[in-house]
């Protein structure tokens, strides 16, 4: 029995990791990968890969050391209690508090049954491991921020796709499909994670079949494509958001299992599976695309060059070329269709958990002392998150490509470059390793060292390219 729920763990996290990565920015990665050819960008979205990899480990490890000072506290906060009703002399309890807390987090001190709400998530993370409150607004803000700008994405995308499978106007579409999945992710998030995981499996095969359809049709055209290591920004940037977002939903997926070690290996190796099936999708649906689809063109013909410039994903341009060399194959766009609804509406639910997840170790950490208050202060969060996000796919639809390019690649990169790189080094680096405390599951302190060397230069660079070529676009063009 036991080996088998193990064995469902690890396919659980890998399935909803995947689900949290693999949206419809797979569609996309060919077109603007295609001015840089494959090379460049199979190189750097390896290097992706490996940083990726680091970024799960440190998330995994720092899930535990956030559960273990939970625990601290809320030990500290039972022992203080009877303390204080038997000691008459207020500064020996001040005292005593002040061994164990410092003076801020003695200042939010809250009842021992306060923390069974607060259990590992990103806020109690940056607020054990950030010390600087500005940094640590900042962090909060990256993370609640992303799950906004990508869940408005894939709103949008589910609004097309229905328009074009059924005619049903966007409006509607985005009005059912995200009350709708709110609904379903604030009333039944206890048992969203495995229907995630079989809806990702079902997801997968569909893509897996496009796949084999279009590799069949690569195979018989192979198409030479031209390598331009000049233009590798692009397909730099885009690699690091296109593997990237799976760290958001890690502590409820690490909240759904009891934390033995032989679990949490279990489920680390599952995410870096998961991490690692999406990687080689992406590729494989990268390069056949890339030998059936001219990567430059003139005038009306598709090419990859013409679909980045009308914002089209690289399904557009393949199915132009199908229709004129291989109508038998048309039906393929009734699969894209089909895929990317089942893909947004999956990875909707998936990023939806991970922000309940989010907002619910807010609040109970934010307000301690009002526990009774607890359900309304999340029921009106819930409802200000979705309802913002339903606004802005509404009446900003097409603002797509730019949240996606500009601030969600960018708040994302800081989240995993910056602040898990400091919260791993902070952690683990320390100048006499006795202070360090061990967790259950742990990297080599040399493999943390080099881990957090890469990954603080691989996504800090990205920041920088995304602010330098933001302006860049801004000065030159007038426009992103």
């Amino acid at each position: 029995m036991e080996a088998s729920e193990g064995r469902w763990l690890f396919v659980k996290s890998m399935l909803v990791t995947t689900a949290t990565i693999l949206g419809i920015g797979i569609l996309a990665l060919p077109v603007r990968v295609g001015p840089a050819g494959m090379m460049p960008f199979v190189s750097t979205f390896s290097i992706a890969l490996v940083c990726q990899a680091a970024v799960i480990c440190f998330v995994v490890e720092l899930l535990q050391r956030t559960e273990m000072e939970i625990d601290v506290k809320a030990f500290t906060t039972e022992e203080m209690e009877p303390l204080e009703k038997c000691l008459s002399n207020d500064g020996d309890v001040k005292m005593r508090r002040q061994r164990s807390l410092s003076v801020e987090e003695e200042d939010t001190i809250a009842s021992p049954s306060s923390f069974t709400e607060q259990r590992a998530n990103l806020h109690n993370m940056a607020k054990f491991f950030v010390p600087v409150p500005a940094l640590r607004l900042l962090f909060d803000g990256c993370v609640y921020f992303h799950f906004l700008i990508v869940m408005i994405a894939y709103a949008i995308s589910a609004s097309n796709a229905f328009n074009k499978l059924i005619g049903i106007t966007r409006e509607h579409v985005i009005m059912v499909f995200v009350t709708s999945l709110a609904a379903l992710v604030i009333i039944c998030d206890k048992a969203l994670t495995s229907a995630v995981a079989a809806f990702t499996f079902f997801k997968a095969g569909l893509l897996l079949l496009m796949i084999c359809i279009v590799s069949y049709v690569a195979y018989n055209v192979q198409r030479p494509y031209v390598d331009d290591w000049s233009k590798t920004g692009s397909a730099f940037l885009i690699g690091t958001v296109s593997l990237g977002g799976s760290i958001n939903v890690l502590p409820v997926l690490y909240s759904s299992f009891a934390p033995t070690p032989s679990n949490i290996v279990l489920f680390r190796n599952g995410c870096l599976a998961g991490t690692l099936l999406c990687w080689a999708l992406n590729v494989m649906w990268t390069y056949c695309i890339m030998v059936i689809v001219p990567q430059f063109g003139e005038g009306d013909h598709p090419s990859l060059e013409r679909a980045a410039k009308h914002h089209d994903i690289s399904t557009i341009p393949l199915l132009q070329f199908l229709s004129i060399e291989y109508p038998q194959y048309e039906f393929i766009g009734l699969v894209v269709n089909i895929f990317i609804i089942i893909s947004v509406t999956v990875s909707f639910i998936a990023l939806g958990l991970g922000m309940k997840h989010y907002v619910d170790g807010a609040v109970t950490a934010t307000f301690p002392d009002f526990e009774s208050s607890w359900r309304g202060y999340k029921l009106a969060s819930y409802a200000f998150s979705f309802g913002f996000i339903l606004c802005v796919a509404l009446f900003f639809s097409h603002s797509l490509y730019i949240l996606l390019d500009v601030f969600n690649s960018a708040l994302l990169n800081i989240e995993t470059g910056v602040f898990m790189a400091y919260m791993a080094y902070a952690t683990r680096i320390k100048p006499d390793p006795s202070d360090v405390v061990p967790v259950a599951v742990q990297l080599p302190v040399g493999v943390v060292g080099i881990g957090v060397v890469l990954t603080s230069f691989y996504f800090g660079g990205a920041v920088v390219y995304d602010i330098f070529i933001t302006a860049y676009h801004l000065v030159v063009h007038g426009a992103l």
